[in-house]
């Protein structure tokens, strides 16, 4: 089972801090680790480690931050089909993390946020049945160049899950609209479905109508699914948190694989929850495990 994930990758730069100091005051680092992520590398994570195959739309830059992810793709057996080097700066971003495991980002963009069709030039020898797309890669001015590519991919069969992300609110409308138009499953949290109902009023059951699944997330408390077939509650798996890092991108994986492979949105959603459970429990945003670990 193939997928097609639009993300960019970046080296993640993790600090581990006591606490926040109050503003204009200092603090201190516990510890420090760098590793390769981004929401798409976090999601084909998941993917490859149930089994299937993903495939990240990226570019990185020709600098050894770009080195460092390619040969980190190469170990880890990723398919770098659609990940082009180019000339330029690759981007990182700055994880501080909290003893209870959770985060603040801070991002630099790089090359990763540049897209250009040539990415794509040998989609035709990926038959995916399923594709996902992060929030995040909308927010660059190549995002119209973009929605034209995922437009003539659906046309042609491919179904996309839509994450909106936590910079949801900062897609332009135009291109918001168009995404969830092109999209069969969108998995918003509660903030994330507000900005949703500015751009088209009584959402969930217009989208549900017309087009396909909400996934609404609730964090700790499970979530929620509308289907045409009607709704559902489902609930989170309650483990000890390490690191929330990717835990949602985790979740988003989980579903790709599941319904790309035919599974009912129940069990999807139900894999989906372990798989982010699991990820919480590693001090990384993704880890290499299998199915049968979960």
């Amino acid at each position: 089972m193939d997928c097609i994930i639009f993300g960019g990758l970046v080296v993640d730069k993790y600090f581990d801090i006591e606490g926040y100091p109050d503003r204009g005051q200092d603090g201190f680092i516990t510890s420090e680790a760098a590793y390769v992520g981004g929401c798409a590398i976090n999601i084909a994570a998941t993917i490859n480690n149930l089994g299937g195959r993903a495939h990240v739309v990226s570019y990185i830059g020709n600098d050894k931050t770009g080195e460092q992810i390619l040969k980190y793709l190469k170990t880890n057996g990723f398919s770098q089909e659609f990940v082009k080097q180019t000339d330029g700066i690759s981007g990182y971003c700055l994880v501080f993390k909290e003893p209870d495991g959770e985060r603040t980002f801070l991002t630099k963009k790089g090359v990763e946020g540049k897209f250009d069709p040539e990415l794509l030039e040998n989609i035709d020898s990926i038959k995916s049945p399923i594709g996902a797309i992060t929030g995040y890669y909308l927010l660059n001015e190549a995002a119209p160049i973009i929605m034209d590519c995922i437009e003539v991919m659906r046309v042609s069969g491919t179904k996309f899950i839509f994450d909106p992300g936590p910079l949801a609110g900062s897609i332009r409308e135009d291109i918001l609209k168009r995404m969830i138009k092109a999209s069969f499953v969108v998995t918003p949290n509660e903030t994330e479905i507000e900005i949703f109902e500015k751009v088209q009023p009584n959402f969930i059951e217009s989208y549900v109508r017309s087009r396909g699944i909400v996934v609404l997330k609730k964090g700790a408390a499970g979530g929620r699914c509308y289907t045409r077939n009607g709704i559902f509650d489902y609930n989170s798996v309650k483990v000890d948190a390490v690191d929330t890092t990717g835990a949602g991108d985790s979740f988003t994986g989980a579903l790709c694989y599941a319904l790309g492979s035919g599974v009912d949105i129940k069990n999807a959603v139900d894999l989906a929850s372990l798989c982010a459970a699991k990820t919480v429990q590693i001090n990384a945003p993704h880890g290499f495990w299998n199915i049968k670990e979960v």
